[in-house]
């Protein structure tokens, strides 16, 4: 392999590379790609526009690097294991994807439902307190003498919700309708090549669904016209009661003078109308709340299906995971992969403590909470348990949790990964030991037609090379093709390569002699670039003898 800077090097300014590959089929293909531009594919000369080379030429080709083969950061299991098998999880992954907009869709639905109960209670203590005034109100009569008036505001304010009802429905209706129209048009013209007879009856029926969508369509249209005289009635009604004004004025100025002379100085007329309306206003309320609150128990029940859909395709990602992590545990090598499902628990904390910032709430509790819960969702399905748990800072820890809650409960706990090499832990094992259960690791994938590895023996010995790595290789080369970039003589000749590029740096440029291993030209590169020279090679040969155990 090369690093960018080798290929400006070579292939300069508007450098062309020219490679021809050959499908599992034996389709051939010509991929032409100018330096630092996309890569256009061939067949038979003619351009291939969107031709996956990924896909249809070579089927997930993987490459790892030295410091790939090298790693030991935190976390580097998971990072290994998701090179190896990340893009065989694409389409799952974006079943993940979509199923966590339809779960925070109804998280958001459910949080504009949020504080109903809060509400009720607000909305019970006004109609309660106005309740409680009108009382004294009526031991005087002004109900009944201001009736005319209570009953035109009443109406009044009746009319104007009427109005609005009616158009959010039609808004509501409206967006409805541009939401299916093309849609519902478009599925008409389908066009069968093998069963268009069959489709002729069948659209027939389809026909009665779109007559049916016309129908909604004209009532929309009817609709509208409804609500502009709608809306000139309620304009004629205030106008009525506007009429009534003086007449109103009149009946308050009169009662105002009768309580007065009763010596009650503290009832007043406009004080029981707004009263009364405050009462009517709030009985409203509370019936709309009781409708919410319905709702809120539903969207509550959607959240929990929507999860619960989630969590499926979760572990359906687990399942497949682990289903090509069984490869590589069933092979010969000493390498076994250990994956436990939602078992990161650490990472779990941590996103607490970074979604709790700043509540005052203790670590032990996070992780104490991450130990009995599986995830963000079970802790939402039985908040009360959580509630009980976290005790004293319960409003607090609800609070934090219902105002992140969509992040929450879409966030995935990560899987943990536990790599053993000859039946102890990776992490515990020397970096030449890690590289060697590494490559094989990488070597022990069945479903890449390309795997390619640059420099894999800066961290392995020749024994391991030729022990563990060699022979996998010839065993498994007759289905995968791999590529080296090594200064190893172990992998050309031992590995018995069937093609073999000797490159040469000089005067700026990079110079290649291409090959088989049985071509004179290469094993002379091969002895004197990675042997060290005839010379070198022969005096070892001769070391080697002398310390060739004698016979007795």
């Amino acid at each position: 392999m090369y690093a960018l800077s080798d290929f400006q090097d070579t292939l300069g300014s508007g450098g062309k590379a020219i490679v021809t590959a050959v499908d599992k089929h034996g389709h051939e293909y010509e991929i032409r790609r100018i330096f630092g531009e996309q890569p256009d594919v061939y067949v038979d000369g003619v351009v291939q526009p969107g031709l996956s080379i990924r896909e249809t030429i070579i089927h997930k080709p993987i490459y790892f690097g030295q410091k790939d083969l090298s790693s030991t950061g935190e976390g580097f299991e998971k990072d290994l294991v998701e090179k190896l098998v990340g893009e065989k999880l694409t389409g799952i992954r974006s079943k993940i994807e979509e199923q966590r907009l339809k779960v925070g869709d109804a998280v958001n639905a459910l949080q504009k439902l949020a504080n109903v109960e809060d509400k009720k209670k607000e909305y019970a203590a006004k109609k309660m307190d106005a309740d409680f005034k009108l009382k004294f109100y009526q031991e005087h009569g002004v109900e009944e003498k201001l009736q005319k008036q209570v009953n035109f505001a009443t109406d009044e304010r009746k009319c104007k919700q009427i109005v609005s009802f009616v158009e959010r429905y039609l808004a509501d209706l409206e967006e409805f309708v541009g939401q299916y129209e093309d849609d519902l048009k478009n599925s008409g013209l389908y066009k069968s090549i093998q069963n268009q007879q069959f489709f002729d009856k069948f659209f027939l029926n389809y026909g009665m669904v779109l007559a049916s969508f016309d129908h909604l369509k004209e009532g929309l249209k009817g609709g509208k016209v409804g609500l502009e005289e709608l809306k000139v009635n309620s304009y004629e009604f205030s106008k009525l009661a506007q009429g009534l004004k003086e007449e109103f004025a009149g009946i308050e100025r009169k009662l105002s003078e009768e309580i007065k002379n009763s010596g009650a100085r503290s009832v007043r007329p406009d004080e029981f109308l707004q009263l009364k309306k405050t009462a009517e206003q709030a009985t409203a309320m509370l019936a709309a709340l009781e409708k919410q609150e319905l709702q809120q128990a539903s969207m509550e029940n959607l959240v929990i299906l929507e999860l619960t859909k989630l969590n499926t395709l979760w572990h359906e990602e687990f399942k497949a995971i682990k289903e090509e992590l069984d490869k590589v545990n069933k092979s010969d090598s000493a390498l076994q992969i250990i994956m436990e499902y939602k078992a990161n628990k650490t990472a779990m904390t941590d996103f607490m403590k970074d979604m709790f910032r700043g509540s005052r709430i203790r670590e032990t509790t996070f992780s104490s909470l991450a130990d009995d819960f599986t995830d963000f969702g079970c802790m939402f399905i039985d908040f009360e348990k959580v509630k009980e748990k976290v005790g004293a800072s319960s409003a607090t820890f609800g609070r934090y949790f219902t105002e992140n809650l969509r992040t929450l409960v879409t966030w995935q706990i990560p899987n943990k990964f536990i790599i053993k090499y000859r039946d102890k832990e990776l992490k515990h094992h020397s970096l030449g030991q890690r590289a060697s259960a590494l490559i094989l690791f990488v070597l022990s994938q069945r479903d890449n037609d390309l795997i390619m590895i640059d420099q894999p023996e800066d961290d392995l010995d020749n024994q391991t090379i030729y022990q563990d790595v060699i022979k996998m290789i010839r065993g498994l080369k007759q289905d995968t093709q791999f590529i080296f970039a090594t200064h190893n003589a172990n992998f050309p000749v031992l590995g018995d390569s069937e093609q073999i590029f000797s490159c040469h740096y000089a005067d700026e440029g990079i110079s290649t002699v291409s090959g088989s291993i049985d071509c004179r030209e290469l094993q002379k590169e091969i002895v004197d670039i990675m042997e060290g020279g005839e010379e070198a090679f022969n005096r070892r040969k001769e070391i080697y003898q002398i310390w060739k155990p004698q016979k007795s």
